[in-house]
């Protein structure tokens, strides 16, 4: 498999799936008709943020629906959580119980142009207390999440290598490093978010526009690539 082409650090392989989506009928969600609501209601938010000890702003994507519940994409996680929105203040609150690996609890002001500032962590912590494992840095509304892949082209910088991925039928693509074909791989693609499996090796990646901000993932290294449509 390939070597790590960047800053070689643990991954945390260990992320668990909870497959349980909580049951949250009255938690200040979508119920309302205000503004702040139809900016969040059965709408996809994705953006950047930094892991302990990588501080490489690794894509991510949540998902928010009508009845406060919030889906949360990162690598191969898959977590639930809830949301709490105060119109006062256009404050959400971001909670993802359980495990401190288990979503980025955080805090942050809804802002007019459809994106979350003032991001601070809350919610659990370390075991030293210290920091959060999930560090927020940006997020905003993703409209482009429907975009279909097949027979599209994207080409950008992974490292000091170039990648290129052909998405083809029956979600199938092959992947090129510097010009020559690597493999062929399956992926899977969730409201935005790509997961490609290569066979050892996963690329993952949030869609967002003409781009793909990724991170790939070996074992316990990881990398980022970016590409663009063709």
């Amino acid at each position: 498999m390939l070597p790590a082409l960047v800053l070689v650090l643990a991954f945390i392989s260990g992320c668990s799936k909870n497959n349980s989506r909580p049951n949250n009928n009255n938690n200040g969600g979508g119920t309302d008709d205000s503004s702040l609501y139809r900016m969040l209601n059965n709408k996809i938010w994705s953006g950047a943020m930094d892991v302990t000890y990588q501080p490489n702003e690794e894509p991510f994507s949540l998902g928010f629906s009508d009845d406060s519940v919030v889906s949360w994409w990162h690598a191969s996680i898959e977590e639930y959580g809830i949301y709490h929105i105060d119109k006062a203040s256009k404050k959400i609150t971001v909670t993802f119980p359980g495990s401190i690996y288990n979503g980025p609890s955080f805090s942050a002001t809804i802002a007019s142009d459809s994106s979350l500032s003032n991001i601070t962590p809350a919610g659990p912590q370390q075991a030293t207390n210290a920091t959060q494992v999930y560090l927020l840095k940006t997020c905003a509304i993703n409209n482009t999440t429907t975009q279909v892949l097949d027979n599209s082209i994207w080409t950008g910088p992974w490292g000091s290598k170039n990648l290129r991925m052909e998405f083809k039928a029956q979600l199938k693509v092959d992947v090129y490093i510097d010009g020559v074909f690597y493999t062929t791989g399956s992926y899977g693609y969730d409201v935005g978010y790509i997961r490609i499996n290569t066979g050892g090796d996963r690329f993952y990646g949030v869609l967002f526009g003409a781009s793909i901000k990724g991170l790939y993932v070996y074992s316990n290294t990881f990398s980022l690539y970016n590409l663009i449509k063709n």
